[in-house]
Parts: C-alpha cells; structure tokens; sequence
C-alpha cells in the first residue's frame, strides 16, 4: 500500500515597499541552531552568505506559521555575546543554553551562555573544569543534564563526551571508556528514556562517516549500532529529528562527491532498520549505471552475483530527479522511493519526459512524496514537532538558504 507525503514550504510575508521589500524571515544562513520551547521554534546564530558570524534570535511561532524577530538583552556586568556558528543549544527550563562554536576570526569558542526565554535576558555560566574550546560538536538535553560531543578544536577532530549537570551550581563531568572516533559536524538526538545516538560526521583520518553509537547516559556506556536497511552513505551536515521510535535524518554533504543532499531516511530504533524515502537516484550495477542522460537495463548476470559488493551496489540511493533548483526548492512531478533489501529487485527504469524521471519498479516497499521537497542543503536544521519535520535555511554550495520546509512524518 502506498503512503503519500507532501512537503510544503512556509511562504513569508514581504514587508517595506519598492525597493526596500523583503521578507520577513530570517536572514541566509548555515550552521545555526534551532530549539523548540512552547509551541515555537528559536535560531540563532550561524554563518552569513559572506561568511559572517550572526547572534541575531528569530522565533518561528507555529500557531500561526510566521517569523519574528526578537530583541534580547544580556545581564548587566556580563560580557558581550560573540557573534558566532557551528555552536550547539538546547533547552533547559525556561531557558536556551548555547555553548562553544566558531567565531569571526575561525577561533573555536568555550562559552557557555543562557538565555531566558521570557524576558529574553541573556547570562553568562561559569563552570569550573569546561571542556576544551570547540564547534560543530553536538549537544543533547536531558532532565538536568546535557550531553556534548565531539566536535573540532583547532586542527584536529576530538572525541571526549562531556557531562554538563545544570544544576543550582553547574558542573561539568566527563564519560571515560572506549566510544564513538573522533568527529566534527556529525548529528545527535535524544532517544527513549536516557538515550542518544549519533550519526555520521568527519573524522580526522577516515574523512566522512556514516556509522551510528548509542550513549546510556546513565551508565555512562557507549555501544555501536549495528543496522539493516538502506543506511545513509557516508555525510556531514546533516540533521536528525526524532518522532517516538523513529529517527529523521535529512540533507547533508556526501563524501563521494562533497555536493549537498536532499535525502530523507527514517531509521526504527525498534528494528534497528534504516528506511530511505526520498533523494537523488544513483544505481551502479557492475558497467551498468543510469544518471540524467537516459536509462539502462540492469544488468542480469551482475544482478545474480552473490557478493557483497554486488549487494551493496544494488542498494538504491535514492530516488527522485528534480527538474530544477530555483534558491532552496526542488519542483517534482512525480518522485519514487524504494528501500531495497538483498538481491532479487528488479529495475526498470525509463527517462521521462517534462517530469524529470519516470520510475517502475518491483520492491518490497515502494512510497511516494509529491509537492516542493527541499533542494539538498548542508549545515541545515531539522526538528520534529507534533508529527511535523520542520527544516530550515543551510547551504548549498556556497549559496546559503532562508527557507523553511515541513514535512509530516
């Protein structure tokens, strides 16, 4: 049975006149941060279109599905905010931790920061012990903890997880024993109970990665995922939301050819499956390989080879052939995803005609999304919210995006 998915994006209100028009949306940006708090969704922060270092707050107000801009304050005696991206947030009480990232002059930062979201006053946390300076490392929330990991200090990828205890006087703690290599720009979430798992990143000697580690946060214990499925390939950048007992993941740069994806897969923690629903079509079947310039049969005698290698080429990357990219929108006609699982799937793949690409295929599950779907990005966010994946702004290329997608999961 089919399932249908429809992607929508936010349209924003143009405000001013004549030449002084635009939208009422945050400005373009990569590697910022997004939080949810009661009903509404806070970015700050990230990397402008000419490389420049924010510390602005919009606030996406999901009610009504329009931006805002929202003035903040810092505490009187306390240092001024440095502007800055690839930090991380997240949530605590009434509040917005941000800590580390990157600032104008490369430098990775320390910080710790709070921001309450009521009276929109920003405060400086000192701690004693602070992990080492650091961006593009992840940070995940619990009751009264927080969990950072990873991320690039200087020259080099690191691999400590860190503790932070938000308590009347904060403390920092660290996780020892074996875990996670280290990485830089990789993805984390929140699972059931004190969970969190990891995916993907960069690595200091293995380039991109695209394995997945799960941390109890109250054993301190980290353990590798082993999977089934169409796992994602290797990538950075990229977000992860999560929706019960399903993991989001979307977008990000690939190792094969450092462009940006616009890839969409669920993982179920329960069957430890991966589940590719949408992205860019690419079968490699021995000397057989269908792209944009047309379509060719697969080829039957590699199609019956029992490798591994063969099994791993049969795997479907993805599926779907935008016409165009016009800023951060892909138009479909019609777009197809499979998940295929061992041998035995059978292709018949055809050039199509106004459409982008016509698809028939024969697989265990076979799903389509309609509508604008995102063009592939880097640097995005993503969160789940009431069923509803929300994806803002990132980059593709050098182009930063603005725009904001949702997609009900």
């Amino acid at each position: 049975m089919e399932e249908h998915f429809l992607w929508e994006e936010v349209r924003c209100p143009i405000v001013g006149h004549g030449q002084t028009q635009k939208e009422r949306a945050p400005e373009r940006r990569s590697h910022h941060s997004t939080v949810l708090f009661s009903e509404k969704m806070y970015v700050f922060g990230g990397e402008g279109r000419v490389g420049n270092k924010m510390s602005d707050l919009w606030v996406y107000k999901m009610e009504d599905d329009h931006w805002d801009a929202q003035r903040t304050e810092r505490r009187r005696g306390d240092d001024k905010l440095v502007p800055r991206s690839h930090h991380s947030a997240f949530i605590h009480g009434d509040s917005m931790v941000v800590f580390g990232g990157q600032a104008e002059d490369q430098r990775p930062l320390g910080d710790l920061w709070s921001l309450e979201l009521n009276d929109h006053v920003w405060s400086r946390l000192t701690v004693a012990a602070p992990p080492d300076p650091r961006h593009s490392h992840t940070a995940v929330a619990f009751e009264n903890t927080a969990v950072i990991f990873g991320g690039a200090s200087g020259t080099r990828a690191l691999d400590d997880t860190c503790i932070l205890v938000m308590a009347a006087t904060p403390t920092w703690s660290y996780v020892t024993g074996p875990g996670p290599q280290a990485r830089y720009s990789h993805a984390a979430v929140p699972c059931a109970g004190d969970q969190m798992l990891i995916f993907g990143g960069v690595s200091d000697d293995q380039g991109k990665l695209n394995d997945l580690w799960e941390l109890q946060v109250s054993k301190q214990r980290w353990t590798r995922v082993e999977t089934v499925g169409v796992s994602p390939s290797p990538r950075s950048g990229h977000a992860l939301g999560v929706h019960g007992a399903v993991i989001v993941l979307f977008g990000g740069t690939l190792e094969s050819n450092c462009t940006e994806s616009n890839e969409l897969f669920y993982f179920n923690r329960k069957s430890a499956t991966w589940k590719l629903k949408h992205g860019q079509l690419e079968v490699s079947l021995g000397s057989q390989r269908w792209g944009d310039q047309g379509s060719e049969t697969v080829d039957e005698a590699e199609e019956a080879k029992p490798s591994e290698e063969a099994a791993r080429r049969r795997r479907l990357r993805a599926v779907t052939r935008p016409q165009h990219c016009v800023d951060g929108m892909s138009q479909f006609g019609v777009v197809f995803a499979a998940q295929v699982f061992g041998c035995g799937a059978e292709l018949g793949l055809t050039h199509g005609v106004g459409l982008g690409v016509q698809a028939a295929m024969t697989t265990r599950a076979l799903e389509r999304i309609e509508g604008t779907a995102p063009c592939g990005r880097g640097g995005h966010s993503a969160i789940v919210h009431d069923g509803v994946l929300f994806v803002f702004g990132g980059d593709r290329g050098r182009r930063k995006l603005n725009d904001t997608f949702t997609l009900k999961v």
